[in-house]
């Protein structure tokens, strides 16, 4: 027998979204259009993936970076937000990053008064800032030829931009810490990758089809029961995303290494991808699957392999034992037929207790 102590071991449906969640899937079905950091440029393929407690979709902006006090009163028809970013390598502390969000408004006019009024607010609250090493200058930046680029430079040497396409606002920071720590910023490079983000990032996002404010509260919160089969949060687990399903492209925003698994994903033919208090992949098959186990569960030098949970000899699971941060210390990876999942912890018991419960629930949807 298992041990998956108070864990739900059964599938669930579903239920119908109350007005916020379903603003917020609305927000995750953005990230099947949003380009990748690395679809913007090549340089960004590294991510954090799921050792960071990150938000994707939002609605508070203080999420992505965006200034939240008057936010409602400068963002009118605001709908539902998307964050995502990559950097140039893998050590954060010596790269360069592309951070994004899109936002999605009830029609067009509103999302360009929107970008002028945060633009604005922002550059009144930048006048009365002081930071402690406050080396570089701040303030507002024209883009040549690029008039609808609203853009400023931040206290420590990074671009930030505002640009209206369509019926989306485009939030954009490009940072350079290793420049930063240098002191040898090259504003040019980050306008020319300011313009480049935001001309991806605008064309892309005409692809997207948004749902009718009406069919909002109608639209579907699961995809033939992937998100019903992976394993519930813990009312003690405090992780600010909120549950949901992505396809192939949209979970690649969610990888740490988005380069290698968008290859993966497609020979695996993935596609679909749940999160909720585990991460759930469905293959084309279980060969399939078992690729996709195999490739993330490659963890590298700074894990050790640890036993698996009682009775679940398949499962396998690993320790980090370096002195860097990371937010989970355990990480577990089963698969079950043409599933895959990887459960992650910060305790040994409960990380046994997850895997087995995740395990139990694919087991139970036959």
């Amino acid at each position: 027998m298992l041990d998956t102590g108070s864990f739900n071991t059964t599938p669930g449906k579903v239920g119908s979204p109350n007005p916020t969640r379903a603003r917020i899937v609305e927000g995750q079905r953005l990230a099947s259009i949003a380009p990748l950091a690395m679809e913007i440029d090549p340089l960004f393929r590294y991510q954090t993936g799921h050792e960071d407690n990150s938000t994707y979709a939002w609605i508070d902006p203080g999420i992505a970076g965006i200034r939240s006090d008057h936010f409602e009163e400068d963002a009118k028809g605001f709908t539902v937000g998307f964050y995502t970013w990559g950097r140039s390598e893998y050590d954060s502390r010596i790269a360069q990053s592309i951070a994004y969000s899109v936002l999605l408004f009830t029609d067009e006019s509103s999302a360009s008064q929107a970008a002028r009024a945060l633009y604005e607010r922002e550059q009144d609250v930048q006048k009365h800032l002081q930071f402690a090493g406050d080396t570089f200058p701040r303030g507002p930046v024209v883009v040549d030829g690029h008039p609808d680029i609203l853009a400023w430079t931040t206290y420590d040497g990074g671009l930030e931009s505002f640009k209206a396409a369509g019926r989306f606002v485009i939030h954009a920071r490009i940072s350079d810490r290793l420049g930063n720590s240098l002191h040898n910023i090259e504003l040019s490079k980050l306008i020319a990758l300011t313009t480049k983000t935001m001309t991806v990032v605008s064309t892309q996002m005409q692809n997207f089809t948004p749902t009718p404010s009406d069919k909002l509260e109608s639209i579907p919160v699961d995809h033939e029961d992937i998100l019903g089969r992976t394993l519930r949060r813990s009312p003690t687990d405090n992780w600010t995303d909120a549950p949901g399903f992505y396809d192939r492209h949209g979970a690649l925003h969610l990888s740490r290494d988005p380069d290698n698994d968008a290859k993966l994903f497609a020979e695996a033919g993935m596609d679909w991808m749940a999160y909720n208090g585990a991460r759930l992949y469905r293959a084309k098959d279980a060969a399939s699957a078992q690729k996709i186990l195999d490739a993330h569960s490659a963890l590298g030098k700074v894990y050790r392999l640890i036993d698996p949970p009682k009775n679940l000899p398949i499962a396998r699971c690993y320790e980090y034992r370096a002195d860097e941060y990371a937010r989970f210390r355990y990480q577990c990876f089963v698969r079950y037929n043409n599933y895959v999942a990887e459960i992650s912890s910060a305790q040994l018991i409960d990380i046994q207790q997850r895997t087995s419960a995740q395990y139990a629930i694919l087991e139970n949807s036959k």
